[in-house]
């Protein structure tokens, strides 16, 4: 019987890039401790056998490649490293359970004419075959092809963060953000919503931003943000979509706990705004 393993929801690479030492908020009991980057801790995954574990991991290096890339050549990707960025982020998606089991009711609704799509034997021969007959492959590797091309088919921009508030990451960090319905109402709009725009972050400094071509005009490949209100969007983002834990480079709890408990309804006075804009402008 094949041994399952228990793993990091978000790979450990990708979490370095938020720092050596994480803050970590815990939402269940909305605690807050300290956890090097490479002893972060995991949430109830340990579904993956060893053959699934390790394709995953040379998926987790060849992304890391790609994502290093990506950053050091900011909004001007090669197709390859596009590719493989769009894939890396719907198997990462898919290796969170809840949201596994969405993307594939999704996946069976909406999107059939993705299939007829030629590239998609593009993503599809990434993927080890001979895996095929596993269970988590049969939701995760069989799908996410189809769902990293609607992805590489987006327009996509960076986020370049020139505030001192950094961005934060989730356990579920590929999440999206509807701009015609909010998020909080609507938890469950992903790709396949009009107006949808994917968040996917990729350090404490950068933020690769996703966007429905149907709904908006193609943005800029780079964007830098000075606005503490706009950092706070996005890292409000990942509270909301976090199963459990929100990492940070530095101890961020009171400002979590006032996005999930804020009185106004997750929108910050003006004041507190000002106080924010003032204890973490722009970065000289």
């Amino acid at each position: 019987m094949p041994k399952n393993n228990r793993d990091h929801t978000v790979p450990k690479f990708l979490l370095r890039n938020f720092g050596e030492t994480l803050h970590v908020f815990d939402k269940t009991n909305e605690g807050h401790f300290l956890r090097r980057y490479d002893e972060a801790p995991a949430w109830e995954r340990g579904i993956e056998s060893n053959a699934v574990g390790e394709f995953l991991k040379r998926l987790d290096y060849e992304g890391s490649r790609s994502i290093r890339n990506f950053v050091k050549n900011l909004g001007n990707p090669s197709d390859a490293d596009r590719q493989t960025i769009a894939l890396f982020s719907m198997v990462l998606a898919f290796r969170n359970q809840a949201f596994r089991n969405l993307l594939v009711r999704q996946i069976q609704s909406n999107y059939q004419h993705i299939v007829a799509d030629p590239r998609l034997d593009e993503f599809r021969a990434r993927l080890n075959r001979e895996l095929a007959n596993n269970t988590l492959v049969q939701k995760v590797l069989h799908e996410a092809p189809q769902w990293a091309l609607l992805l590489y088919r987006m327009n996509w921009s960076v986020l370049v963060n020139k505030t001192r508030l950094p961005f934060w990451i989730s356990d579920n960090p590929v999440t999206g953000y509807d701009y015609l319905f909010d998020t909080r109402e609507h938890p469950n709009a992903f790709l396949n919503a009009r107006g949808i725009m994917v968040h996917i972050p990729l350090s404490k400094d950068v933020q690769l931003v996703a966007a429905d071509p149907a709904a908006y005009f193609k943005p800029k490949p780079v964007q830098e943000v000075s606005s503490v209100k706009d950092i706070l969007h996005c890292n409000n983002i990942q509270v909301a979509a976090a199963t459990r834990f929100i990492f940070a480079s530095e101890d961020s709890t009171e400002i979590i706990k006032r996005m999930i408990h804020d009185e106004t309804e997750h929108q910050f006075t003006n004041e507190y705004l000002e106080s924010m804009q003032e204890s973490f402008g722009q970065n000289e």
